[in-house]
């Protein structure tokens, strides 16, 4: 791995362990929406993407604010939850809400 050092920025892997270290526990799924607020752009668009010294300042305050590690552990809605399914989650539950009907 590269050292923050040497770059001037930090990846998403890295921005999750350093969190880690300090006691937030983040999904990847929350590391990349901290990087799309950061960044000012969709979530999608967050694949490989690297902060700089300011941005990364901007996400650590972001999490100090946010509690986010707290939050992680407050139920979401039902509507939340779709709001982020793939195609994949789609087709699953389709298919296990099918096998729910023929079992009835």
């Amino acid at each position: 791995r590269r050292c923050v050092q040497e770059t001037g920025t930090i990846d998403q892997g890295e921005f999750k362990q350093l969190a880690a270290r300090l006691g937030v526990n983040l999904t990847d799924h929350r590391v990349n929406e901290i990087f799309a607020g950061v960044k000012k752009v969709d979530s999608a668009e967050t694949v490989n993407m690297e902060l700089n010294e300011n941005e990364f300042e901007e996400a650590m305050k972001y999490i100090q604010d946010k509690n986010v590690g707290l939050s992680l552990e407050i139920p979401v809605s039902y509507t939340h939850l779709r709001a982020h399914e793939t195609p994949e989650h789609l087709v699953c539950r389709l298919l296990l809400e099918k096998k729910k009907i023929l079992n009835i």
